[in-house]
């Protein structure tokens, strides 16, 4: 189903429109000046390389009709803005015209990881200039709604060898931690301060099935779903819950048992006053989710697709920002959240790049694609 719907009889693509202009200070660089002024039409428009048909072509081999809209039968035309950079770059991209969050994001995703264009000119000079595409998307025929549609990965070469060995996990798997979270009680000072959360907590289990070590680095507050402070006390509740968790059925490495660690996603609703997983994630699939060429290749491409912050570098601030993903069952990284945070403007370029990251192969339980999560380290280095 996937490979079809890639193709440009789905995704209809429409040329580029002029966008209102907003202007800046200008800016030096060497001796030329480059004015921050973003144009709406100038002497020489911007060119994506092999022209328009390039540009269309480009956008079909890269957007895919997301699985869940095709299923709800979704369809419609969104509205892409966005600015060619003096530099050529893409940039300022976001959604003028909304269809379906579903179809807005793949079509945001899609313009984001366009390459550069040649820059317009004017009077010779290099500037920025707006532009619109209307990208539509239309159901095939072969593509109506269809409640139990087969879910197919995006990634159909071959996947990797899965590692040897097996992460531990609870006596009786995700059910029995499941039913176990159910019986704690909803940290009382949060309640209170109706506080939200989500902690990924960090647990080893001993080759003997005990739990040796209990910690967190990484979490989020969460207020009506927007990010906030996390409070002490859910850290506090989630490392004391999970260290008094039930028996543990230790990590295996070629059929022996090991000491080893498994990262725990849970998730403090302060409105329902309950902890539980993460809705619709697998913690313990047979095989986990798998990068092509492996996580050092996922790394290099989001470093190849970071620009540093200009305030960060200016101030030499650095840090690793920790991002939590969601792997879909097509193998999208999907609802990117910072949980290991470092400051403001370095958090949101990390979560800027996850968006523009390709397709992983899904994780898998007998056979079949699940939902799973992935934890992404986005390094952000100064170098002399």
């Amino acid at each position: 189903m996937h490979s079809a719907v890639r193709t440009l009889a789905f995704i209809a693509l429409c040329g580029p429109v002029s966008a209102v202009a907003q202007t800046a200070s200008p800016t030096r660089s060497g001796t030329e000046q480059v004015t921050n002024k973003v144009y709406t039409y100038v002497e020489q428009m911007p060119e994506f390389p092999g022209g328009q048909p390039a540009l269309f072509r480009t956008l079909g081999q890269t957007i895919v009709y997301p699985a869940e809209a095709l299923q709800q039968g979704l369809e419609g035309k969104v509205f892409v803005s966005f600015v060619v950079a003096a530099s050529g770059q893409v940039q300022d991209v976001k959604v003028s015209k909304s269809v379906h969050p579903l179809l807005d994001a793949e079509a945001l995703r899609a313009v984001q990881a366009l390459p550069a264009f040649v820059p317009g000119k004017q009077n010779g000079r290099p500037v920025a200039v707006a532009y619109t595409l209307p990208i539509a998307f239309r159901l095939p025929a072969e593509a109506a709604p269809a409640a139990s549609a087969p879910v197919e990965p995006l990634l159909t070469g071959p996947r990797p060898a899965a590692k040897e060995g097996r992460s531990p996990r609870p006596q009786g798997g995700q059910e029995a931690l499941a039913e176990y979270l159910k019986t704690v009680a909803y940290p009382e000072e949060a309640r209170q301060a109706q506080a939200s959360g989500l902690i990924v907590v960090d647990v080893t289990v001993g080759a003997d099935g005990k739990v040796s070590k209990v910690g967190t680095d990484n979490g989020i507050g969460l207020q009506n779903g927007q990010a906030t402070r996390l409070m002490p006390a859910l850290r506090f509740a989630a490392i004391s819950l999970l260290n008094d968790a039930p028996t543990w059925v230790p990590g295996q490495l070629k059929g022996k048992n090991v000491s080893s660690n498994i990262h725990i996603p849970l998730q403090f609703d302060a409105a329902s006053g309950a902890v539980s997983i993460v809705p619709g994630l697998r913690l313990f699939p047979d095989e986990g989710p798998v990068v092509p060429g492996g996580p050092e290749a996922l790394l290099r491409t989001m470093s190849q697709r970071l620009q540093y912050p200009m305030e960060a570098l200016r101030n030499q601030r650095q840090g690793k920002v920790v991002l939590f993903l969601q792997v879909s069952e097509e193998g999208r990284l999907e609802q990117p959240l910072v949980v290991g945070p470092v400051l403001p403007e370095l958090d949101a370029e990390a979560l800027r790049v996850a968006t523009l990251l390709p397709p992983v192969f899904p994780a898998l339980e007998q056979g079949k694609p699940v939902r799973s999560y992935y934890l992404l380290p986005v390094v952000f280095e100064i170098r002399e």
